[in-house]
């Protein structure tokens, strides 16, 4: 049972990595769209857009080279 239950858990868990490398501050973003209870999400979200990309590519082109090394 236990092993079946630590399934469960881990088949259900998820790993944010936006949240945990706030790309272009798009925690910001999320948290003070609910938090402030403004709807302006698309506005905030647009003013960080392009370098929010730009950090998510520079992420993805480390860990490939990084990968590449292994």
């Amino acid at each position: 049972d236990s092993r079946e239950m630590l399934d469960v858990i881990f088949d259900s868990s998820y790993f944010d990595i936006g949240c945990c490398n706030n790309f272009g501050g798009i925690s910001y973003v999320f948290n003070s769209s609910g938090a402030n209870k403004l709807n302006t999400f698309s506005s905030d979200y647009a003013a960080i857009k392009d370098v929010a990309e730009a950090e998510i590519e520079d992420y993805i082109d480390s860990w490939s080279k990084f990968l590449l090394k292994a």
